[in-house]
């Protein structure tokens, strides 16, 4: 849109014909490929952040989330269950035992146990105790394998959660794509939402007027003229400024401002041109 400016030393800066936009819009996709099962909204409708918008068929994930939260219970209690290093170190005690009882005989009368047996009880005894450290390296394994059925169960999870379309901003719907009982492809459109409460208005400064270090994070105030001539103005503060200047040594800026509702409509809307008054000596916003 064509734009003036007009400015005066100590006072605002005002722009005409700005032009309202929209400062974030996002097209919701299906992160799964499935049936879409539900869809929640209507265009127009308001929506918050993290809310529900639709359903995409889940049944396969869910039995997959089922399966994962059982391997995982196994393996949980697998990890924690210490039945062989009790077992393990019990046979070892005896065998160690049954040792110490050799030798001891031995001290009493020399050679009452024959050399053969001896050994014999040393290698059951050696083996007994390395049977304790191997039931407590399968108890560690153990817990290895709780943690990757953890992991497994966390991934099933997720592949449940994509299958749930949630709206990424406040804001309305637009647009709808796809409807309840329609495939939809990993990827494809559903929705799309935009920010109504916060719009941005854009206007263009003469670099010869008005310098960029001048406006940068001024408070500004936006006038637009509505139905019946009614006015209505919007706050908000300058977050661009284009270091590059256009021919006819304009350069383009844009403000950030609030919007609200009356009636359960919005009265700023993207398309509407406007007047912004840039206040020059309001504090700078950081």
């Amino acid at each position: 849109a064509s734009t003036a400016s007009e400015a005066h030393p100590g006072q605002e800066i005002a722009i005409e014909h700005c032009l309202v936009s929209l400062v974030e819009q996002v097209t919701v996709p299906a992160q799964e490929a499935g049936l879409l099962m539900q869809l929640e909204v209507c265009e127009g409708d308001l929506v918050s952040e993290g809310v529900k918008l639709g359903q995409i068929d889940d049944g396969q994930a869910q039995a997959a989330l089922e399966a994962a939260k059982a391997e995982f219970a196994r393996a949980g209690q697998q990890a924690v269950n210490d039945v062989e290093i009790r077992h393990a170190q019990a046979a070892a005690n005896v065998a160690a035992a049954e040792l110490w009882a050799a030798e001891e005989t031995n001290r009493r009368a020399r050679n009452a146990v024959g050399e053969g047996e001896m050994r014999r009880l040393r290698l059951a005894s050696r083996r007994a105790a390395l049977g304790v450290e191997q039931a407590q390296v399968q108890q560690q394994l153990a817990g290895f394998e709780r943690d990757a059925q953890a992991a497994s169960m966390k991934a099933a999870l997720v592949s449940v959660e994509s299958r749930q379309v949630h709206s990424p901003l406040d804001g309305i719907v637009a647009e709808i794509f796809k409807r309840t009982g329609e495939w939809v492809q990993a990827g494809e459109p559903i929705l799309r939402v935009v920010r109504m409460d916060r719009l941005r208005v854009e206007g263009f400064l003469s670099v010869k007027e008005t310098g960029p270090q001048e406006v940068a994070g001024r408070q500004v105030q936006v006038e637009v003229t509505l139905k019946n001539g009614r006015s209505e103005a919007f706050s908000g503060h300058i977050v661009f400024v284009n270091p590059l200047v256009h021919a006819g040594g304009q350069y383009r800026v844009w403000a950030e401002v609030d919007n609200r509702q009356v009636g359960g409509q919005f009265l700023l809307r993207p398309g509407h041109e406007v007047r912004m008054v840039i206040y020059s000596n309001s504090p700078q916003r950081q």
